[in-house]
Parts: structure tokens; C-alpha cells; sequence
């Protein structure tokens, strides 16, 4: 888990990244009048899910690690609460919110594991 390690080969990272991709082209159908308010909070918290696990990447002390990848699933959580609204406010279809629910959900264990597995390795290694 050296701080270089190529962000791009993790299937965490490569989920986060095609969630981000998905919110963007679900998100083009939203009234013109959510672009600066529901429509930006999506995308930039869908973009900020992939960034944080990429800088996780990065970091080689475990606490900044164990940080990024905290603030990688509250970024999950929040995306998950503006799914269900823009669903509610009859922005998403079903169909498309319950994918992107799917597709979530997945993330957020992806990253929980990931978490769990950084933490015993390090309380593992002292």
C-alpha cells in the first residue's frame, strides 16, 4: 500500500470514477433552474467520491490515508441523499435512482473494506 500506487488500476477507484460518470449524464435531463443548486451538488459530490479514494491513494501515512477514504465514504452518504431527492423531486426516474443507489451502495462497501483492511494491517504491523 506504498503512497504511489497507481489509483487508476483500483476497481474502488474505477467505480467511484463511473458513478461520477453516470450522475453526470443522469443529471443533463434536470430543470435549467437546478443547475447552480441540486444538479452542482451532485456532481461535485460524485466527483469528490473518486478524488478522495485518488488522494487516498497517494498518502503513505495511514491516518491521512484513513482521512481520505473517511471523507471518500461521507462523500458516498451525501451523493445517496441526492439521489433520493432529485428522485423524489421527480428528476430521476425510478430506474435511474435505484442504479445509482446500486452503484453507490457498492462503492461504500468497496471502501469500507478497503478502510477495514488498512486499519488491521496497520494495527497488525505495531
Amino acid at each position: 500500500m506504498a503512497g504511489n500506487y497507481n489509483f487508476e488500476e483500483s476497481t474502488m477507484w474505477q467505480k467511484a470514477h463511473e458513478i461520477t460518470l453516470n450522475v453526470y449524464k443522469a443529471t443533463k435531463t434536470f430543470p435549467e433552474d437546478e443547475i447552480a443548486s441540486l444538479t452542482a451538488l451532485i456532481r461535485k459530490t460524485s466527483v469528490k467520491i473518486a478524488s478522495k479514494i485518488a488522494k487516498g491513494y497517494g498518502k503513505r501515512r495511514i491516518n491521512d490515508k484513513v482521512n481520505l477514504f473517511n471523507e471518500a465514504q461521507d462523500a458516498i452518504a451525501e451523493c445517496r441523499y441526492y439521489v433520493t431527492l432529485s428522485k423524489d423531486l421527480g428528476y430521476f426516474t425510478e430506474e435511474q435512482a435505484d442504479e445509482l443507489s446500486k452503484e453507490l451502495l457498492l462503492n461504500q462497501k468497496m471502501v469500507s473494506a478497503y478502510l477495514e483492511s488498512l486499519i488491521r494491517n496497520h494495527s497488525n504491523n505495531y
